[in-house]
């Protein structure tokens, strides 16, 4: 129920708006300056007088000037990270120079086939997927998983009540201090699964909340029960490749898993 109001929250005060230009690589007293610049251009375009020409040529060495300083100034950056004594921060760099942007795919090769449709190439990734990481074969010779197999069929087969019963006796709770530390511990992303809640979401959550999210999972662990939404992941695929229509071995999946 958490889950849900945090998701309704989230779309009643995001507000959507349409990007019609990409992010400038400049800074804004740049953008001022050359947007100071385009209008004496005009201005001595309709005027033709020789003061607005000087005006316009003196503005235009100096955003020439500026534009130098800041490809000087870049330059300087990126030559201070390359030489820098940590390898993490020179790798980061040359990773950098040699990224591609990921090319979106509109179709899916398998063998001879193309699937084009966006229910045949679910059905496809599916297909793949499930086959790639298939579930796991038991060696009753190992004393672990031996131990796990005898004690999922005994969990299978008791009583609910029961469960519930031992589950409540048991002294595993968890406190107000280790929610705020796991939740601290959380990467800012933005990113979201099927809840429609995000790890920035979490970590903005007032103090006072964090009550409320230790008694829940305490109560989650009392009863052993956890809902189908912990167990799904929104998976999305990065095509690794230049063509259009990669193979699914091209493909590079990223689970969004649930944020609690």
């Amino acid at each position: 129920m958490f889950e849900q109001f945090l998701a309704a929250l989230k779309l009643r005060v995001t507000e959507w708006k349409e990007v019609k230009q990409k992010r400038p690589s400049i800074s804004p007293s740049l953008r001022i300056l050359l947007r100071h610049k385009h209008y004496l251009q005009n201005r001595y375009r309709h005027s033709k007088y020789e003061e607005d020409r000087l005006r316009l040529r003196s503005w235009n060495l100096l955003v020439k000037q500026e534009f130098r300083a800041l490809r000087q100034r870049s330059w300087e950056h990126f030559i201070s990270k390359v030489a820098s004594p940590s390898p993490s921060t020179f790798w980061s760099t040359v990773k950098k120079l040699n990224k591609k942007k990921s090319i979106d795919f509109s179709a899916l090769t398998d063998g001879n086939t193309v699937h084009r449709s966006p229910e045949d190439i679910v059905k496809c990734l599916n297909l793949h997927f499930t086959e790639r990481h298939s579930q796991p074969l038991l060696n009753m010779l190992d004393i672990l998983d031996k131990d796990a197999d005898e004690l999922w069929k005994l969990y299978s087969l008791a009583d609910k009540e029961d469960i519930k019963l031992v589950s409540s006796q048991s002294d595993l709770q968890f406190s107000e201090q280790e929610i705020k530390n796991t939740i601290r511990s959380l990467k800012n992303k933005n990113s979201s699964g099927f809840d429609q809640v995000s790890n920035k979401m979490i970590k903005l959550l007032p103090a006072h909340y964090h009550v409320l999210l230790t008694h829940a999972y305490n109560e989650l662990f009392r009863a052993a029960h956890w809902g189908k939404e912990w167990k799904m992941a929104r998976t999305i695929c990065l095509n690794k490749s230049d063509n259009p229509a990669p193979t699914t071995s091209q493909l590079r999946p990223i689970s969004m898993l649930p944020t609690f």
